[in-house]
Parts: C-alpha cells; sequence; structure tokens
C-alpha cells in the first residue's frame, strides 16, 4: 500500500514547477517576454508570475533585461541541456550514426521524437551548405506536416493518431498542405505500405524531407530518422540512396538501445 501511495504521489504535479517549466517553454519559443506576455501565456495572474521569475532568476534559469524589462532564457538552461546530452546513452549512439548519414548522403539529418502532441528535435547534424533547411536540437514542430510527423502518425500510440485526425481541419500554409483528416489517413497509409514518408513544401516552400521509423528494443516506435533537404535536392535518385542508409542507421540504433527509451524526454502538461 505504501508503495502504492508513492507511486501516486510521484504522478501528481506541483502547480508552480508547471508553470515555471511552461514558462522556461513559451521564452524557448518566443525568444524573450514581458511580465504581461508571460502573464497571458501562462493564464495566470502577473503577481504570481513575478514571484515565479524572480526565484527563476536568482538561480539563473532566466534573465530579466535592463533595458527593456524582458525576460530572456539564462545561462543554468545551457548547462542542463549539456548535462543532458553527456549523460543521454541515446544521444551518444544516435550523434555518431548521424554524423556518418550527413557525410555519406551530404544532407542535414536529425532525430525527432513524440512530445505530448508535437514532435521535438532531440539531436541534428548539419551540413554548412544546406543551413537554412536545419531542424535545430531543442526545436518542436506541430503535427500533420513533415515526413517526420507521418512516420510518428503510422507507428506510433494510436491514441496520438486519433488526437491529431480529430483536430482537423489543418491551416494551410501552401497548396502542398494536408488540411484534411482524409489527406491525413491516406498519408500516413502511403507510408505504412512503403516503410517511409516523404513530404514537400507542406509548410514551407523549397523543402523536402524524408523520414524512416526508428523502433526501440521492445519494437515500439522510439522516434523518426530523416533527412531536411530542399525539392530540388531530394530526387528519386537521392530517396533511392538514402532509404537503405537510413533503414541501416535505424536498425543500428534500434539494436544499441536496449533500455535507452526511458531517456527519450516526456513532459506532462497541465491539462493532461
Amino acid at each position: 500500500m505504501e508503495l502504492k501511495n508513492r507511486v501516486k504521489e510521484s504522478e501528481r504535479l506541483n502547480a508552480s514547477v508547471v508553470f515555471s517549466l511552461e514558462a522556461l517553454d513559451f521564452l524557448e519559443t518566443e525568444g524573450s517576454a514581458s511580465l504581461t506576455e508571460l502573464s497571458g501565456a501562462l493564464g495566470i495572474h502577473k503577481s504570481r508570475v513575478m514571484r515565479l521569475c524572480g526565484t527563476m532568476e536568482q538561480m539563473g534559469y532566466v534573465i530579466r533585461r535592463g533595458e527593456d524589462a524582458r525576460y530572456v532564457l539564462g545561462p543554468r538552461v545551457l548547462s542542463l541541456g549539456k548535462a543532458f546530452e553527456r549523460h543521454n546513452p541515446l544521444l551518444h549512439v544516435l550523434r555518431p550514426q548521424l554524423e556518418q548519414l550527413a557525410r555519406e548522403l551530404d544532407e542535414n539529418v536529425s532525430f525527432q521524437i513524440i512530445r505530448n502532441d508535437r514532435r521535438l528535435c532531440i539531436c541534428s547534424v548539419c551540413r554548412a551548405q544546406l543551413m537554412r533547411y536545419v531542424t535545430p536540437e531543442g526545436s518542436e514542430a506541430k503535427f500533420p506536416y513533415g515526413a517526420a510527423s507521418k512516420v510518428m502518425l503510422a507507428w506510433g500510440p494510436a491514441e496520438l493518431r486519433a488526437k491529431i485526425l480529430a483536430a482537423a481541419p489543418y491551416p494551410r500554409y501552401t497548396e502542398h498542405t494536408p488540411t484534411t483528416a482524409d489527406e491525413v489517413l491516406r498519408a500516413i497509409e502511403k507510408t505504412l505500405e512503403r516503410g517511409y514518408a516523404v513530404s514537400r513544401e507542406e509548410r514551407t516552400y523549397g523543402t523536402a524531407a524524408l523520414d524512416v521509423p526508428v523502433f526501440g528494443a521492445g519494437c515500439e516506435l522510439l522516434g523518426a530518422l530523416g533527412l531536411a533537404s530542399t525539392t530540388e535536392r531530394l530526387t528519386p535518385e537521392l530517396i533511392e540512396k538514402a532509404v537503405p542508409a537510413l533503414r541501416k542507421a535505424a536498425a543500428y540504433i534500434q539494436s544499441m538501445t536496449a533500455g535507452a527509451e526511458k531517456f527519450v524526454p516526456k513532459m506532462p502538461r497541465r491539462d493532461e
């Protein structure tokens, strides 16, 4: 009974901690924010935001700029990111594989995971000539856009797929953007049929991507491994060359990640 109570207690969310982490997430996305903007984003009173930010400022997680009184991320966030990279065995497996793929294919390569209702890039290797089409480490993107989204919706949790399909229609960015649940379902079926996903100009003109699934030791989806390129460069010839290389790397990652799935970051939100 005592163990059961401890497990339940560990699953409870502390509101102040959640609001603080959401504030950091907001600053990561926006770059900087005023007290009023943070209050609106978090849905809490400015006096509470001030106390939270004051605490995080004392601890080095945020900085309040003197010239405009806006909050930005502090140096402790960088040190935590570096510590995560040093001590995460999954990244130790991923980075050499991505570096090899980037050299072999001469393309930007990334590994993305599911984080709540978004996808998160946890490892990325870039080629200098393609800096415009990089997927930065730590960046998040919305479903259902992009090849990585198709991989995650095809092989990921059924609950995620149902949630994303129920959110249709989706905003249109280009004439190639999937906006209906039927379009996304057809893309998922095509992805399952051929074993990889391709996207072209779904959010930004001139961009294209190719992703394959990476499974964990228990055959559950670990993430999406793929390249971000341009519509001109992602030719049938490149796809023919890249798919076997990506699959080989995915198989190696799977073989080396027994027990490393627990290091894939997951962060529940307040509304869960």
